[in-house]
């Protein structure tokens, strides 16, 4: 799978690509709207602390979620977000499966993560739906959802990556 980028998102955005974003009102963005340099984070008590340096957050990636992702911690950073339940691995590789085989569709469903290769921990994720519209001039429009960071990963501007 390729590396993927990550833009900053207003309300409405547009991708280099051409796609069209509307940012869903309640999507929860704790780490993604806020920015702060290291310095900032020095000095406080989190355990976010110990991971501020700018090498260890070079070790971080945003790539689409992998199968090896579910014991890299995955459902520990959705249960982050919400209730997640009991999900079982071969759950989450039927899931993984059936969003993969969207991939080129008019719709699709794409996960990404972030996974910190020092730790080899996924430490925040997202999805972005893409969906074929009749409006917008029969374009594209993507929605953003499920944005969590681990919560020893706030305040480090991981969404601007």
């Amino acid at each position: 799978m390729s590396e993927a980028s990550c833009h900053i998102l207003s309300e409405n955005s547009e991708l280099p690509n051409g796609t069209q974003l509307e940012v869903s009102k309640g999507v929860c963005v704790p780490a993604m709207e806020t920015s702060c340099s290291n310095s900032e984070v020095k000095g406080n008590d989190s355990p976010a602390a110990d991971i501020q340096s700018d090498d260890h957050l070079a070790a971080i990636t945003i790539r689409p979620v992998q199968k090896e992702d579910y014991h890299r911690g995955f459902p520990a950073i959705l249960s982050q977000l919400t209730a997640l339940g009991e999900v079982a691995y071969t759950q989450f590789i039927e899931t993984l499966r059936r969003i993969e085989a969207s991939q080129g569709t008019g719709a699709s469903n794409t996960v990404y993560v972030a996974h910190d290769s020092t730790t080899d921990k996924i430490v925040g994720c997202c999805s972005l739906l893409i969906e074929d519209k009749f409006i917008h001039s029969c374009g594209r429009v993507g929605h953003v959802e499920d944005v969590v960071v681990d919560k020893d990963y706030r305040r480090m501007s991981l969404g601007k990556r």
